[in-house]
């Protein structure tokens, strides 16, 4: 370490011993003890304790496969914790919208005691249940503990950081100070740090408090026993702030609120700074509660005799609303954002059965006036695009569309919108891109579509060829595939439908027929694509001639029920099931891809324990335990 820095820490750290004017200033602004804080806040203390990570930095730590993200975010900004230590790190952090145009930012809270970054070995991270808010709680074995309650701000483009320092140790330590450092270098905005480019801003500070910039402050050394991939890409020491506090005596505590504000300008930033600095900042808990019971507290609620189901189902409907971006789009919030078609089915479906409506209209308005000015329906979107309506007489029939799949899963999403909501005049409104989706995809004249080539179907099985294993049942993507037949079929289906619909709303009587591609589809799955003796779909078929995958593929074969091809009740539908998991099923729940193929990308169990419940299957009870193994610690 350079002699410098040794320097600026005894400059930047003179007040930490109890008697400097900064420690004293922030001892009595906007400081209250950890006792307070849960008097006036008492449901802080109540978390889902089904759904917790917990390590030992000195006992064989989890590395990052044995981790799990526990995200906070509005929709204007955006994080997660819990995917690398310390597990109170902020990682992934984007705003003011959810659109990655550059690097993303990570900030993580550091303890100094006498001048030195404090390492914290026992780390655990949990839900709050009454609302969307992420709690830690760092400790050493002496007893000087970290907690933090996270969430993002109600109002305004920031997440807030409610930090407890406790002393639960029997000596009185001195020089006591908080620290928060970035990835990436910062800059100092009268004590608060500062990050990003003119049009991405984001601005750290904590409420009431004399803080001093620091351009490069250490951060603990994690043990040896720490996996690599679970460490942070930052280097040992970080710039950012310290807020000195003084000396903590036993038993004694200080909690205070920092804040990461995200905007588009430094004024944007310095309004909602001045607007926690005039207020109670520790009520944002309250808000944050408020808010979340006022849009949420009539969803569904499941109550059955394992918790973890019940539980789960509630913590789900957090880490889905906070990665749904203001202007509508759902998105997979890590690293590389953007709204995807396929990617949002699962939200969609998922907030329809709770009852959110309100939220997959904007999602499905936001998507159909993207498509209209981008003049393509195509894989994914920017989230943050400004659209304006499409005129009444936007011409649709000559939009560019996705050769498979991707239009399928369009039409579907705003059939099973129709189906929970009943609003017939977004689907009305709507119908000319819907047509388009149907007309504009690749059937062959023996109604054979192709794959899509996305990563439910590249992935695990191709990263093992890369690694050089031999996978001879993995479904190669030159062939065609029955998925995009069974997604299409069920897509027409669903447009027939709400033709239906919408025209008896008018008062008007038709009665649409499937489209004739639509038909030749339907039969090339039943007549070349049926496995006679083996009694379950071929995933896929030769390009070239009438020979068909003889292997079941796991995320192909539980498709027909879960996207309405098929009838639960039709014993053929049953059939492919059952036969399927023959070859697939695992004694714990869940399946293989193909059987050779032991990995599966995450939706896969659900799709089984769908299957199975819709059939009746007694075997629904295992594959729920399943689902649950899968589930990460979040």
């Amino acid at each position: 370490m350079r002699l410098w820095f040794w320097v600026v820490i005894i400059i930047v750290l003179p007040g930490v011993a109890g008697c400097g004017g900064d420690a004293r200033y922030n001892r009595r602004n906007a400081a209250i003890s950890r006792e307070e804080l849960l008097d006036r806040y008492p449901w802080l203390a109540a978390t889902f304790e089904d759904w917790t990570l917990e390590a030992d930095l000195n006992s064989n730590p989890p590395g990052y496969a044995g981790l799990a993200a526990y995200p906070v975010g509005n929709g204007r900004c955006f994080g997660f914790e819990g995917t690398q230590y310390p597990l109170n790190a902020l990682s992934n952090l984007i705003g003011p919208d959810y659109q990655k145009s550059g690097a993303l930012w990570a900030s993580t809270p550091v303890v100094y005691v006498g001048g030195k970054p404090v390492l914290f070995t026992r780390q655990r991270v949990a839900w709050v249940k009454a609302a969307p808010v992420v709690t830690t709680s760092l400790s050493t074995e002496e007893g000087l503990r970290l907690e933090s309650f996270d969430f993002a701000s109600p109002d305004h483009p920031c997440i807030v950081r409610v930090l407890v320092i406790s002393n639960k140790g029997s000596k009185k330590l001195r020089s006591v100070a908080l620290g928060i450092t970035f990835n990436l270098a910062a800059s100092d905005l009268n004590g608060d740090a500062a990050l990003g480019t003119p049009q991405r801003q984001l601005r750290a500070g904590i409420v009431g408090s004399r803080t001093q910039f620091n351009p490069e402050l250490s951060l603990p050394e994690l043990p040896a026993a720490v996996p690599r991939d679970a460490r942070p890409a930052a280097a040992e020491t970080g710039s950012g702030f310290v807020c000195p506090l003084g000396s903590l005596k036993a038993g004694q505590s200080v909690a205070k609120v920092a804040y990461l504000i995200f905007s588009d300008s430094e004024q944007a930033g310095h309004q909602v700074v001045e607007g926690l600095e005039v207020s109670d900042a520790f009520a944002e808990l309250e808000r944050c509660r408020q808010a979340w019971a006022d849009e949420f507290g009539d969803t569904v609620q499941v109550t059955c005799p394992d918790s973890r189901v019940s539980s789960m189902l509630e913590v789900q409907k957090r880490i889905i609303a906070s990665q749904q971006a203001s202007a509508g789009g759902f998105s997979p919030m890590d690293k590389y954002t953007y709204c995807w078609v396929r990617d949002s089915n699962g939200p969609i479906r998922y907030m329809l059965a709770l009852g959110a409506h309100e939220r997959v209209r904007k999602a499905l308005d936001y998507h159909y006036r993207g498509c209209a000015q981008q003049g393509k329906i195509g894989n994914n979107l920017p989230l943050n695009l400004n659209s304006p309506e499409p005129s009444a007489d936007y011409d649709w029939s000559e939009v560019p569309v996705e050769p498979a799949e991707v239009p399928s899963f369009v039409v579907l999403q705003r059939y099973w919108y129709m189906q929970h909501s009943g609003d017939v005049h977004t689907i009305g409104q709507q119908m000319g891109m819907l047509r388009r989706c149907i007309e504009g995809q690749e059937v062959d004249e023996r109604g054979r579509l192709p794959f899509h080539a996305d990563e439910t179907y590249r992935f695990p099985g191709y990263s093992l060829f890369n690694a050089g294993h031999d996978v001879p049942d993995y479904v190669s993507l030159e062939a065609q595939s029955a998925d995009s037949g069974f997604e299409y079929c069920a897509a027409d289906k669903a447009i027939q439908r709400m033709v239906l619909t919408c025209a008896w709303a008018d008062g008007i009587f038709v009665k649409p027929g499937p489209d004739p591609k639509a038909r030749r589809a339907k039969r090339a799955l039943e007549d070349s694509y049926w496995h006679p003796d083996k009694g379950f779909y071929a995933p896929a078929m030769s390009d070239f001639s009438n020979q068909v995958h003889r292997y079941p593929f796991a995320p192909i074969n539980m498709r027909p029920i879960w996207i309405g091809y098929g009838d639960p009740a039709d014993k053929h539908q049953q059939q492919n099931v059952l036969n399927s998991l023959k070859y697939l099923w695992k004694e714990n729940g869940t399946v293989t891809t193909t059987p050779s193929c032991g990995y599966y990308v995450t939706m896969t169990p659900g799709y089984v324990l769908y299957n199975l419940a819709a059939i009746g299957h007694p075997a629904a009870e295992k594959a729920l335990e399943g689902v649950l193994t899968a589930a990460e610690a979040s």
